[in-house]
């Protein structure tokens, strides 16, 4: 990286803290203590293992386990401080056992041992919850990481394209995977990719009776996987003919994800899969008419299910009591805010990045599954990314 670029880039990166500091004083906070490894390389550009403190003022400080020679050439902000134990962190803090400080931690990543461990250090301080605060400013994204989900959504596009010309009768679904994991790792994006419940997971490819087979994962059309240790994704089934098959992987590309999928039916389609699809489709790009800035996520949600026939709503986005929303925001994580669900009051805003994913599934014959990554703009229709053959 040109020494002009490390800046432009460096600018993304002291934006981010600066704003973050701007809502916590809002909040009446001190400081907040980051320990989240995808918080962490949002603010500073690494994810070795390491400890962000940003005061409400001031410079932040990154206190780095290890690698700290890693985390010095990698990092975007210049306080870097090299050590052995989370004691080390809370030392640094002036008066640490004394003085009544208000203290910002990421309550839906904090373990409950790491909090005692906390309020054990700092017994005069009060704790605040900020995993609100750095969800919704990951919401909307900058140009930075805009130029990297585009990236990643090319690969993505490379994804279907090989499904669309290795998917035949006699393979199964870890075949299939396989060809697809060759794809993502001769373009540079890891296999695995985060999100808020697993942590990291695999692709989704579903065929046959494994299209409306429950799991523990949210989705409901996840697969079955290859053994109870992950239910769900890949498994070995043979994919015969007249199958319908299901391809779903997010491709990650310097942390960001886009997430893309694609229906297929292995022969000549039937009639009834053509009708489906059709209706389905039909959904799908209706609804992004409706994707702009301004527009309220709910009302979004239900304008799609009213453009379905009533006949299949009882299996728009699942079955019985397994359901899913139309999509989600994507970025560091999978699966990010906003949620598009039917009662978000929210509304689209410049720069969120959504993978809108309309689905039909019903039990006994099968599931029709669209999914692609737009950007809302300022004005107008959204940008898509993924641009795969539907």
């Amino acid at each position: 990286m040109t020494g002009k670029k490390r800046i432009i880039v460096m600018n993304y990166f002291l934006k981010r803290v600066n704003k973050f500091q701007e809502k916590i004083r809002e909040k009446e906070l001190d400081f907040s203590i980051i320990f989240n490894s995808r918080h962490i390389y949002y603010f500073t550009g690494t994810s070795q293992n390491s400890i962000l403190l940003i005061p409400k003022e001031d410079s932040p400080t990154l206190f780095v386990r290890r690698d700290f020679v890693r985390a010095k050439k990698e990092s975007q902000i210049k306080d870097l401080v090299n050590i052995h134990s989370t004691s080390e962190v809370l030392k640094s803090i002036d008066g640490f056992k004394e003085n009544e400080y208000n203290i910002g931690i990421e309550n839906n990543f904090l373990r409950v041992g790491l909090f005692l461990y906390l309020k054990k250090y700092l017994p005069t301080s009060n704790f605040y919850d900020v995993s609100s605060i750095i969800r919704e400013m990951r919401m909307i994204k900058d140009d930075l990481e805009l130029e990297y989900v585009r990236k990643s959504a090319k690969v993505n596009e490379e994804v279907q394209t090989v499904s669309r010309e290795y998917l035949k009768e006699g393979i199964t679904e870890l075949d299939l995977a396989g060809e697809i994991q060759k794809v993502l790792t001769e373009n540079g994006s890891t296999f695995s990719y985060f999100d808020g419940y697993w942590g990291r997971t695999p692709f989704i490819i579903a065929s046959g009776e494994n299209l409306w087979a429950r799991s523990d994962f949210p989705p409901v059309l996840s697969g079955v996987g290859s053994s109870p240790a992950v239910p769900h994704g890949p498994s070995d089934r043979e994919i015969k003919k007249d199958d319908i098959v299901v391809v779903d992987v997010a491709s990650v590309i310097n942390g960001y994800n886009s997430d893309h999928s694609r229906t297929y039916y292995v022969g000549k389609p039937s009639d009834k899969f053509k009708k489906i699809y059709d209706i389905l489709l039909n959904a799908r790009n209706d609804g992004i008419k409706n994707m702009r800035a301004g527009f309220k996520i709910g009302d979004f949600c239900q304008k799609i299910i009213h453009s379905i026939p009533k006949e299949y709503h009882d299996y728009i986005q699942g079955y019985h009591q397994f359901r899913e929303g139309f999509g989600h925001g994507i970025g560091l994580c999978l699966d990010e805010l906003p949620m598009l669900v039917k009662n978000n009051n929210r509304r689209f805003k410049e720069n969120m990045l959504i993978a809108f994913e309309p689905k039909i599934i019903i039990p006994g014959w099968g599931a029709v599954n669209f999914e692609d990554d737009f950007i809302i703009k300022k004005n107008g229709p959204p940008e898509q990314i993924t641009n795969s053959p539907i």
